[in-house]
């Protein structure tokens, strides 16, 4: 299998914050792009990122 598509992943980043004692997870730099390769992907590579 060609991992190509996955270098296009590169640069995004998960933000942990604490807000209110709780960690809160959040994706920088994912754009629309990724979202669709995931959807293509299917569910399982979709709620990875969710």
């Amino acid at each position: 299998m060609n991992n190509g598509i996955f270098f296009k992943f590169q640069g995004i980043t998960e933000l942990f914050i604490q807000e209110e004692g709780e960690i809160v997870a959040e994706l920088l730099n994912i754009e629309e792009f990724h979202w669709k390769v995931l959807g293509l992907l299917g569910e399982e590579y979709e709620n990875i990122c969710l």
